[in-house]
């Protein structure tokens, strides 16, 4: 059966009320994801309704891991059990109504990697990177001996990268030890784009804060990826 546009809108959002997952509505309705997000965004599930969700997407990952065997099978099963809980926190505070929270987490969505186990936020904007700092430290507690600087530059001469480097730190206020690898990109004499303070790399080893992330993510865009908590988005 084929749907209108309009139609399939409408029905999408009753859907959507019932407490079907966007994975649902998406198979049903045959519409892509990115049109039924828009369609649905508005309307907020129930806290039953996103437990019950939350509970299936557990199910399922047991589900999958019954496949396997083994002590390494079971640590695998932990560990995205793990990852599941971890994001479950990130939606639970998607819904306080935290503006520094939602932007700091929308920014990640557009400007981050999707790597499990690590944030990595690359960017030349000072402002940006400022701001996703300041999320870093206010929402996620994140403290500062956890951040990792890296500087992507057009240069190979070491007072100039040191100049970059120190223009980064200051602006973030961070320690010197924060400061890893310095990576040059090559590029030919005719570029015109320069980084005057190169480009820099945040990063933190955290499976939890990355989980928070993306759960938060899912809860605010009103979206559904299962595949986030699979390592590499593999479901092997």
């Amino acid at each position: 059966m084929t749907h209108s546009k309009q139609e399939a809108k409408e029905k999408a959002r009753q859907m959507r009320r019932e407490g079907k997952s966007l994975n649902e509505i998406v198979a049903v309705l045959k519409v892509s994801k990115a049109s039924a997000s828009v369609w649905v965004r508005d309307i907020k599930l129930s806290a039953d309704q996103r437990e019950f969700l939350v509970q299936r997407q557990k199910e399922f990952v047991s589900n999958l891991n019954r496949e396997g065997k083994g002590g390494s099978q079971a640590n695998r099963q932990n560990a995205i059990q793990q990852r599941i809980a971890y994001q479950q926190e990130g939606r639970e505070h998607a819904r306080r109504n935290d503006v520094l929270h939602e932007m700091g987490c929308i920014l990640y969505w557009a400007e981050g990697a999707k790597a499990r186990n690590s944030i990595i936020f690359v960017n030349s904007d000072p402002n940006m990177m400022v701001l996703f700092v300041h999320f870093l430290r206010q929402c996620l507690n994140v403290t500062d001996d956890k951040i990792r600087l890296k500087l992507h530059c057009h240069t190979d001469n070491v007072d100039e990268q040191h100049s970059m480097k120190q223009y980064w730190l200051d602006l973030l206020n961070l320690k010197n030890d924060c400061f890893g690898k310095v990576m040059v990109i090559q590029g030919g004499k005719t570029r015109t784009l320069r980084h005057h303070n190169g480009i820099c790399t945040i990063e933190i080893g955290s499976t939890r804060f990355t989980m928070h992330i993306f759960g938060a993510i899912q809860e605010y865009i009103g979206i559904d990826k299962p595949e986030w908590i699979f390592e590499n988005g593999v479901r092997n």
